[in-house]
């Protein structure tokens, strides 16, 4: 997601560098937008997951919208998901991340999980493809790097970590995916925006480095049509909007996400 299509075959191709910013000083002697006592690669990591390799949790929520060219943007889809994610230390000083990820499409009014779905944009009856989607990426500085088993011809991919932003205790770290894949066989190509944003405590961040940092997420995609919406020849794009809760276990999940994937995914508590 959003990457879920298209991230997990990524690896081995960049067409990208990393992202800095100035600091600045707060009058009172708060770090209000400043970088300096934060590297960027490690607030990130000890944000997404842990930085000794040991594993993080995260579930979601949020909404799926569409938009035909030059026609107002329509709310489709609730989303849910819930990841497991892992960032090891590498060479270097790089980090391996690694993620298995589940998410269903939804009722918007109802939350039920959807199997079948009118696509009001078109009038026509779909299946949503509710996903499961394993990835693996190198953090590299303030690079992101694919990891890919065998190169894809004309792929474009620019990966960067935003370098922290600070304000008052609240600090934010980026992840920014953008993504060309060529279509296969004469077909257009997809395109896919992966917008993330971490928050988390300045306080749990200056502790000691190998401390748990509970931490939430916001999540925006801009993307193609998905192959399962049926939108043949229409002009437009999707985007997702996704917020999240890192947890430390399962037992802090929701049970009823919980049950589900195990119920279909039972690979992603695997290992």
């Amino acid at each position: 997601m959003n990457r879920r299509d298209l991230f997990p075959v990524f690896g081995g191709a960049l067409l990208g560098a990393g992202l800095s910013a100035s600091a600045d000083a707060a009058a009172d002697g708060t770090a209000t937008g400043s970088t300096a006592s934060l590297d960027t690669l490690q607030t990130h990591v000890r944000m997404r997951a842990h930085p000794d390799g040991r594993p993080a949790f995260w579930w979601y929520s949020g909404t799926f919208y569409g938009q035909v060219s030059g026609q107002r943007t329509v709310p489709l889809l609730g989303i849910e998901g819930l990841s497991i994610n892992r960032c090891t230390p590498a060479e270097g000083g790089a980090f391996t991340y690694t993620l298995r990820e589940a998410g269903w499409f939804k009722d918007l009014g109802t939350g039920a999980i959807l199997d079948a779905w009118l696509n009001p944009l078109t009038g026509r009856t779909v299946a949503p493809k509710h996903y499961y989607s394993p990835q693996t990426l190198r953090f590299e500085g303030a690079t992101v790097l694919p990891v890919l088993k065998a190169p894809i011809a004309g792929l474009e991919y620019t990966g960067y970590l935003g370098a922290p932003v600070t304000l008052g205790d609240s600090v934010w770290s980026s992840e920014e995916l953008l993504v060309r894949m060529p279509g296969a066989n004469g077909a257009p190509a997809t395109v896919q925006t992966s917008l993330l944003t971490l928050h988390a405590s300045l306080r749990d961040l200056r502790a000691r480095s190998n401390r748990w940092v509970p931490s939430t997420m916001a999540y925006q995609t801009l993307a193609s049509w998905r192959p399962w919406m049926d939108m043949r020849d229409i002009p437009g794009v999707i985007s997702w909007r996704l917020f999240g809760r890192k947890a430390a276990s399962v037992d802090e999940l929701p049970p009823a996400i919980v049950a589900r994937t195990r119920s279909t995914h039972p690979q992603l508590f695997e290992g």
